[in-house]
């Protein structure tokens, strides 16, 4: 058979099923998001198609990465229906038991004590179901979470080779590249063919600008991906083991434009103190004070020249406030659109239920009991429905509705974590692998910073970079001598 044939065949069954969704298309107009998922799943397959060899776990795991920024689309036009971040776990997790099953020496190695808090914390999670008003929603909410959990586990322990660990750096980093290119292009184009309706924000002149979402449903949540995974390309281009720095600068440029492209406050406040937090560990310590004395004074004179801004530069304004300086006067908290209320509400509710919470996504169903009693006016129409309000801060919700007890947990799982970056990163700060471990971990940072401003727990990125995070400690324990030419 010829090499043209041969390339041929390879590429029929993709154009077979190219043809196939192009029929479908007038009887599957009444739900864009299956168009979504369906082109998502074609280029899988291609992926697939293309390779020569057979998939392997990895390239599963390289299949779940890329479908992170598609993270909100599913199968289906319900809640329950799988997403597709979700689809490349199953065969993950098949793959992962199997290989135990056929090779012993691929069996679980060792077991950190972040896992072991994890589990303690996912059990009373299920325990504190007893207490939920709608126990059919928190098991499925708990069930998500012991999934992201599981895959944290998976990729800590299938990534044992530096080339793995690497290959995953680079295929998280263009991947996001891309997702900030097209978040780019929802800034200015609203409804771009494959990807979410970004949002209205506000209008320099005749342009109209919209807070871009890629394909989430929320812009804070395409701003946490971005700030979680950005702090690995700053750790990089900061560390002097890596030469050719041209792609990374670029990858960082997309970063920063996407990001900007979100109008996210929390994410863009994430991502300048993961920034600092790396300024930081990089011994670069003035600059870092420095930077956030800056942004301190910056903030100040916006809040004390409030008037100024609001009648010269209504674009920063909005970015800042997003309020009318009326309600903003009345009471600052009002730029904080009900934040401030729900977070009053989850203390409320905390203390009343200390130990269990009241189950796990709860919180909102109860806040029109615990509301107080002057509330945002925008959030008013909400609790005269009856219907709940997210409690917008991942601390206070873990309190709310799991109880002090697995608060605990939690936190002492980010602590840990953490701490266990940190020393790493002093030991092995002159290596490739030292820069990686420092760009993980202040991904985690950053994630712990957004906890502050949004419900943040069930971020698939997260999870991503904590496996691997996880997984860099045993290449390093494995490894005497870490390589410093490998990732390139």
């Amino acid at each position: 058979m010829r090499k043209g044939e041969k390339k041929m065949k390879r590429f029929l069954p993709a154009i077979l099923f190219s043809l196939a969704i192009g029929l479908s298309i007038p009887f599957l107009a009444t739900y864009r998001n299956f168009y979504f998922a369906l082109t998502a799943l074609f280029l899988g397959l291609l992926f697939f198609i293309v390779k020569r060899k057979k998939p392997t776990i990895y390239d599963f795991l390289i299949l779940l990465i890329i479908f992170i920024p598609f993270h909100q689309f599913r199968l289906g036009a319900g809640g329950y229906f799988l997403r597709l971040t979700e689809l490349p776990f199953i065969p993950l997790f098949i793959f992962w038991i199997g290989r135990m099953i056929v090779n012993k020496d691929m069996r679980i190695k060792s077991i950190y004590i972040e896992h072991l808090i994890l589990f303690m914390f996912i059990i009373l999670s299920y325990v504190s179901i007893v207490k939920s008003l709608y126990p059919t929603e928190s098991i499925y909410r708990t069930l998500v979470l012991s999934y992201l959990i599981t895959l944290s586990f998976i990729i800590s322990d299938i990534i044992r080779e530096k080339e793995r660990l690497f290959l995953m750096i680079k295929t998280l980093l263009i991947v996001s590249t891309l997702a900030c290119i097209a978040g780019i292009i929802q800034s200015f184009i609203p409804h771009p063919i494959l990807l979410a309706h970004s949002f209205p924000f506000t209008t320099i002149g005749p342009i109209k600008i919209y807070r871009a979402l890629c394909g989430w449903d929320n812009p804070n949540y395409f701003a946490l991906y971005l700030s979680i995974i950005m702090p690995i390309t700053i750790s990089l281009l900061l560390s002097k083991k890596f030469k050719e720095k041209r792609a990374l600068k670029i990858c960082l440029s997309m970063q920063l434009l996407g990001l900007m492209a979100t109008f996210s406050r929390a994410g863009i406040v994430a991502a300048v103190m993961s920034f600092l937090f790396l300024l930081w560990f990089y011994k670069k310590k003035v600059l870092a004070l420095t930077i956030l004395i800056i942004i301190i004074t910056f903030l100040l004179l916006t809040w004390f020249g409030i008037d100024f801004l609001h009648k010269n530069n209504r674009f920063l304004y909005n970015l800042i406030f997003r309020s009318s300086i009326e309600l903003i006067k009345e009471h600052p908290k009002h730029m904080l659109i009900g934040r401030w209320d729900a977070w009053i509400a989850n203390i409320n509710i905390f203390l009343d239920n200390p130990f269990l919470g009241v189950g796990p996504w709860m919180a909102k169903e109860y806040f029109v009991h615990y509301a107080p009693s002057f509330i945002d006016p925008r959030i008013d129409p909400l609790v005269q429905k009856g219907e709940g309000f997210a409690p917008h801060q991942e601390y206070l919700a873990t309190l709310s509705e799991k109880g002090i007890f697995a608060f605990l947990l939690y936190i002492m799982f980010l602590i840990i974590l953490l701490r266990r970056g940190i020393i790493t990163f002093k030991n092995h700060k002159n290596t490739q692998l030292g820069a990686i471990i420092l760009g993980l971990t202040a991904g985690v940072f950053s994630f712990l910073v957004s906890g502050f401003g949004e419900h943040v727990i069930n971020d698939v990125a997260f999870w991503v970079i904590t496996g691997l995070l996880l997984a860099t400690y045993k290449i390093i324990q494995k490894e005497k001598t870490p390589a410093n030419r490998l990732f390139m």
